[in-house]
């Protein structure tokens, strides 16, 4: 018993896994079977029915922690003026010079502050329009970058992990498993786990026990772990030396480029030591983080295990939970 509850922890901390599944348990094809489940919420979701949002007694009680008063600060250069949602002068003062390539410092008093209200519909159209334009820094994600996209409620929250997961599943149209699975059986070869195994050893079998199951997907995560470790915010500039230490800027949305990715916004880091912003786009593209940029956190990572585990023939689903965290998991022997 201790076994199987250590086994399911570590698929969910290992992978660091994420927010959805489908309808009824099946045997997956290369899309499998998925859920977005939310606290206690089960959304049913497959290609040909338009996922639901009950009102239940059930679900996990909502607090909308929207914000009213709030200083938007402004710099004006040339004809574009940039803006700061909810930050500090000195914070924003560094996101100005950093987008803008300028040489010296933002002198402070050339940033002007204006304090709007953030539940007024016409500010909020104001944001929402710098925010696409990419001319907008947001604080922090709760509540300022949820108050921007209009997410700080229960239903377009929860909407928001149904349309992460419609475009898991768009993004995975078109492929076969067996690219994945090759590139699989040669990182594992690289890696020595195989030794004198075959790929097929970490498939799915009906024959397999609960714990006989956990023990090979414990392997497979021991593998994934340190291969695709947590990004911790440290600084991205290949040539930096020092400790990579970073402060955090702000939240802009994603770029043209970024959104071919699945994209919806990235976060800005700047260096302590090099003095370089870093950007972190949130990619919501297994294959771009598996393949390209190996970096993540459980957003990214559970998208990862979710297309691995269902190439290798895995049921799954993919769970979103209201504090700030997803994951996926694997229904092995009549168990999730």
């Amino acid at each position: 018993m201790v076994w199987r509850y250590f086994a399911v922890a570590s698929l969910g901390l290992l992978f660091g896994l994420t927010d959805a599944w489908g309808a009824e348990p099946r045997r997956p094809t290369w899309l499998g079977r998925r859920r977005l489940v939310g606290g206690a919420q089960t959304v049913p979701s497959t290609e040909a029915t338009r996922p639901q949002v009950h009102s239940s007694s059930a679900m996990v009680p909502w607090q909308n922690d929207s914000i009213q008063s709030v200083v938007l600060q402004e710099y004006l250069v040339g004809s574009q003026v940039l803006y700061g949602f909810g930050t500090e002068a000195t914070q924003f003062a560094r996101f100005v010079r950093h987008h803008l390539g300028l040489q010296e410092p933002v002198p402070l008093d050339q940033l002007t502050n204006r304090t709007v209200d953030a539940k007024d519909s016409g500010v909020q159209a104001e944001l929402k329009e710098l925010w696409t334009e990419g001319r907008l820094l947001v604080t922090a994600l709760e509540p300022y970058y949820e108050s921007v996209v209009k997410e700080n409620e229960f239903k377009p929250k929860l909407l928001r992990s149904v349309q992460r997961m419609r475009l898991y599943m768009h993004s995975r149209e078109g492929q076969s498993p067996e690219d994945l699975l090759q590139w699989l059986q040669l990182e594992l070869l690289n890696s020595n786990l195989l030794k004198d195994r075959e790929l097929d050893y970490f498939s799915f079998r009906e024959s397999r026990t609960f714990d006989e199951h956990c023990g090979v997907l414990k392997e497979l995560m021991l593998w994934f772990q340190p291969a695709y470790p947590y990004y911790h915010a440290t600084c991205l500039t290949p040539e930096c030396n020092g400790p990579k230490n970073t402060s955090f800027l702000g939240i802009v949305a994603a770029t043209e480029a970024e959104k071919v990715h699945h994209a919806s916004r990235a976060e800005l880091l700047l260096c302590s030591s090099c003095g370089q912003m870093s950007r972190f786009p949130r990619f919501n593209d297994a294959l771009k983080v598996l393949f390209e940029s190996k970096l993540g956190r459980c957003g990214e990572f559970s998208m990862c295990a979710l297309a691995l585990l269902e190439s290798l023939g895995y049921t799954t689903r993919w769970v979103v939970d209201w504090s700030d965290h997803v994951w996926v998991e694997a229904l092995l022997d009549g168990k999730w």
